[in-house]
């Protein structure tokens, strides 16, 4: 159903579109009005069979939310910095499909805070489409487990590998779910990676972070000479997040990675800026990393007194040591 509403009742409708038993809610910007609303609706009488419960802290709704799961119930959190569910149908089939947890991340503000025309399921579709929860262990006081227990180092390479392993039973999973998904509601729901083709500039929206898809990343990129990604995230020391795992999908290709930094803090990125970053990509004018819209002025200058600090101390240093 298309509706003008803004894009965190949006997200509140389709979670309770999939009938959450739990909700642990501790709110902070931009997450809250996610559950406010829903938490109007459970009030309201417009969300049943589900507990909302108010905790002291998000690490709190995490260990609500992993509790109830742990007992067969079908919880849901909303956390900022970036930590929000959109298409939360899917993501709950994937997720009690492969038993692991699962995150779609949303642009704070910018789309929670924003209203447009958004198509918001109705219940009738996502309940043929998301069948009931049916958790593979669950705590059952006559049949005690421990689960959750830390595990000691000659466990614990084998518990990291099952997790590897789910995580790469994803990549098949995945894509299946989106093309379950679009028969039922007739609209992507993201998949792995969104191709773009352009006459002389392709892109490819990767959509899937964990499992990285470097098979489907190496097909999308089948035949391209030069590949920049675009990261709004920074290893300090390192370069661009994104970059890293992209050169380990097209090792072997041949394929020059060159890494720009762009849109720290919420800085808005400019169709300029991107046009001339293109230009320069086009023409080998790239270094390996580079920083979008950088003001060398500034850096140049706040560097410049930073080594004459350091030559400063060192003139010190040498006077303390004479006799």
């Amino acid at each position: 159903m298309l509706q003008q509403v803004e894009g965190s009742r949006a997200v509140a409708s389709a979670v309770a579109a999939c009938r959450p038993q739990v909700i642990c809610a501790y709110p902070i910007s931009p997450q809250t009005h996610v559950v406010e609303e829903l938490s109007r609706m459970v009030k309201a009488g417009e969300l049943v069979g589900c507990e909302y419960i108010n905790v002291e802290s998000e690490f709190a709704a995490m260990s609500g939310a992993i509790g109830a799961s742990a007992v067969g119930a079908r919880s849901y959190t909303a956390t900022s910095s970036q930590g929000l569910l959109y298409m939360v149908e899917a993501i709950f089939r994937i997720a009690e499909e492969l038993s692991v947890p699962v995150m779609v991340c949303m642009d704070g503000f910018v789309l929670t805070h924003a209203t447009e025309r958004v198509d918001v399921p109705e219940r009738g579709p996502v309940d043929s489409f998301l069948p009931r929860f049916a958790p593979r262990q669950v705590l059952d006081p006559d049949r005690p487990v421990s689960i959750g227990a830390m595990v000691g180092p000659e466990a614990f390479t084998e518990v990291r590998y099952l997790a590897h392993m789910r995580q790469l039973d994803a990549l098949e999973v995945i894509p299946r779910v989106a093309a379950e998904f679009a028969d039922v509601f007739g609209r992507d729901s993201g998949g792995l990676v969104r191709p773009y083709r352009g006459v002389a500039v392709g892109l490819l929206g990767i959509t899937s972070f964990r499992p990285f898809p470097a098979d489907a990343i190496r097909a999308a990129l089948a035949g391209a000479t030069r590949v920049v990604v675009i990261d709004r995230a920074l290893a300090v020391g390192l370069g661009g997040v994104v970059a890293g795992d992209v050169q380990i999908a097209l090792n072997g290709t041949g394929v020059a990675v060159r890494s720009v930094i762009a849109g720290l803090g919420g800085r808005p990125i400019t169709a300029a800026s991107l046009r001339t970053m293109i230009e320069r990509a086009v023409g080998d004018g790239l270094p390996a990393l580079s920083f979008l819209d950088l003001d060398h002025a500034l850096v140049d200058h706040e560097l410049e007194l930073v080594h004459l600090g350091d030559r400063d101390r060192a003139v010190v240093g040498q006077r303390a040591e004479r006799p």
